[in-house]
């Protein structure tokens, strides 16, 4: 929690620092990925706030776009081994009700839902060590990026945005 606190301090500080549109958007991606990546139990869903807040920064360095394709590609292996597809019609599931519990049946409730390419766990845990690794990298590239505050490469629109007030 503390480790969050500091990260949520970190993005108001850039914001307070320099207070355009790009700051802003920086900001707000280091703080929503933050927040999936530093607390102890977090959800799979909190990353996909990410992952457009990174595309709106794309026009600003191309690195973003790159950073993007990244997340997404991650958040769907993330997904998918949380929330494996099943191999059954989408009118059956219909009548499935809306709970984990089915993913993870065991054999005394029943036979498990198919789905579509089962790994073993080995191969689930191998892939999940590298979607983690690629996550705190990305967060490490964030946390350099709003520390140092890297100039943008272009500057679209106004330099800076007005602060509530007047005051610049």
């Amino acid at each position: 929690m503390a480790l969050l606190l500091a990260a949520l301090a970190l993005g108001i500080h850039r914001v307070h620092r320099s207070y355009d549109r790009h700051s802003i958007l920086l900001a707000a991606t280091w703080t929503t990925y933050s927040f999936f990546v530093l607390p102890t139990e977090m959800t799979e869903r909190y990353l996909l706030v990410s992952i457009p807040l990174l595309i709106l920064l794309a026009p600003y360095r191309r690195e973003w776009f790159l950073l993007a394709g990244v997340v997404t590609v991650t958040a769907f292996a993330n997904l998918y081994l949380v929330f494996p597809l099943v191999r059954i019609a989408p009118w059956d599931a219909l009548e499935l009700p809306h709970s984990n519990f089915y993913y993870y049946l065991r054999p005394a409730h029943g036979p498990p839902l198919p789905v579509l390419a089962p790994w073993s766990e080995e191969v689930k845990r191998g892939i999940s060590i590298a979607v983690a690794a690629v996550h705190v990298l990305v967060l490490a590239l964030l946390a350099v990026r709003i520390g140092r505050g890297v100039p943008a490469e272009k500057e679209p629109g106004p330099e800076t945005i007005p602060r509530p007030g007047g005051l610049y």
